[in-house]
């Protein structure tokens, strides 16, 4: 009886035991399916959020504007990739310009891939010829550069060809007449080119070719590389028979092509300017140089530029505009500012006058707008008494060099136009003459008597 007993409780403790151990594995069973549920769940949302992502790319496509809302949500909840936004208006009306997307990252670590994507919009020609630099350089025309208006226009910096920079021709700096410039000591304007090269803007509008004939555009201030098939970073080619991306096999040699000419001559004497290669079409059995147009036009090799007379201009004369003549009418004198300064890299530095090797141009000259009018004067009239005192007149007026009337002379030098006069007969009959009159003479007694009478 005390055997089956302890065997009962044997058995008993054993179940027990049996039991825990198999509660704590269901346990751990249980967590382990949790971190693998977890586990399974965080794939599963970076797989909907990029299933998500692509709705939203294809509802934005077929115009649902809820599609920005959602996916942004999702991924702001997801911390991965917004959908991508609308694209932007073309950054031209014509001739090519550059068409973008963005996106934002909700990610803290950073998402893979680039938040902004571009492509090449409204590649139609311009219905006039029109040089999209040379427009950006012209809207600073009328914006003074360092108390000076220029006039700019388009130059190229082969080391920043996405760089705005333009050359500019002073609006009131010159160099002397050249048909003066002997005589007043001025270096022939054909030696030097009165100019300042600067960079007026970082980078240029998107869409501006890098350089002249090519179809590698300025995108955010860097140049990238568009194929012929026109796709950002493709490096396709038209080959010789006219194909893009081809390899010139599909058909036979072409009887024209483009030869790069000898460099042509440097743009400036002095101070930093540049000369670049000069692409010629010629025939290939004649060698005979024929029209570009004979050539394909997509094949025309791209021109090197070159720095070329990096050397310092030596100092020359710089004169400033005359100032107003100092008088409106008659002679006058008119002066200047002039300086002497040597140029580099399209910089011009003040240098002192004898550094410059000719007479120094004149700073004063004499000027006459024109002649001044003056007061011309008539005779004057009869006295109006016939008798005593009485009034006498005359014309006065202004008239110009050419005899018309003008009101520009001076009043305070306007001669008189009116004056007493004396008729030499006396009015009470007694035949006394009146001082100033003409007629026969009288005793000082008189004439003291007639001063005293007057001064009453």
């Amino acid at each position: 009886m005390q055997i089956r007993i302890m065997d009962t409780k044997i058995h008993f403790w054993v179940i027990l035991l049996m039991t825990i151990f198999i509660g704590n594995a269901s346990v751990a069973k249980r967590l382990n399916a949790s971190q693998a549920f977890d586990d399974t769940w965080n794939t599963a949302s970076d797989l909907e959020n990029e299933l998500e992502q692509k709705r939203a790319k294809s509802s934005s496509s077929s115009g649902i504007s809820s599609s920005a809302t959602s996916s942004s949500s999702t991924g702001s909840k997801d911390g991965q990739w917004s959908g991508w936004s609308e694209w932007s208006t073309c950054s031209r009306t014509c001739d090519g310009g550059i068409m973008q997307q963005i996106r934002r990252c909700y990610n803290k670590n950073g998402c893979k891939g680039e938040s902004v994507r571009y492509r090449i919009c409204n590649m139609q020609p311009c219905p006039e010829q029109q040089d999209f630099r040379a427009h950006q350089c012209a809207a600073y025309n009328d914006v003074p550069y360092d108390g000076t208006l220029y006039t700019w226009t388009p130059h190229y910096d082969y080391v920043e060809p996405c760089a705005l920079t333009c050359r500019g021709r002073p609006a009131h700096l010159h160099l002397g007449d050249s048909s003066s410039s002997e005589a007043e000591g001025v270096e022939d304007p054909e030696h030097y080119d009165d100019h300042v090269i600067v960079q007026l803007s970082a980078r240029v509008q998107d869409g501006t070719r890098c350089r002249t004939g090519s179809l590698d555009m300025c995108i955010q201030g860097k140049c990238q590389r568009v194929g012929c098939d026109l796709k950002i970073g493709s490096t396709k080619k038209i080959d010789s028979c006219g194909v893009c991306g081809g390899d010139s096999s599909s058909c036979s040699q072409p009887l024209y092509y483009w030869e790069t000419a000898p460099t042509t001559q440097c743009s400036v004497t002095c101070g930093g300017g540049y000369k670049m290669s000069q692409p010629i079409c010629r025939n290939r059995v004649t060698g005979v140089e024929v029209a570009d147009s004979m050539c394909s036009g997509p094949q025309r090799p791209e021109p090197s530029v070159l720095l070329c007379n990096t050397h310092i201009c030596p100092p020359r004369w710089i004169t400033d505009d005359w100032s107003p003549c100092s008088r409106l009418c008659g002679p006058g004198y008119r002066e200047r500012m002039v300086v002497c300064a040597e140029e580099n890299n399209g910089i011009k530095t003040t240098v002192l006058d004898v550094m410059c090797r000719t007479p120094k141009p004149a700073t004063q000259e004499p000027c006459m707008i024109e002649k001044c009018p003056k007061w011309e004067i008539e005779e004057w009239a009869e006295c109006s008494a016939t008798c005593g005192q009485g009034l006498q007149m005359r014309g006065v007026e202004c008239k110009s060099a050419d005899g018309r009337h003008s009101a520009k002379c001076d009043p305070l030098t306007k001669p008189t136009s009116v004056q007493q006069c004396s008729a030499g007969v006396s009015c009470d009959g007694g035949g006394k003459i009146i001082l100033g009159s003409s007629g026969p003479s009288s005793d000082d007694g008189d004439l003291d008597e007639d001063e005293e009478e007057d001064d009453d």
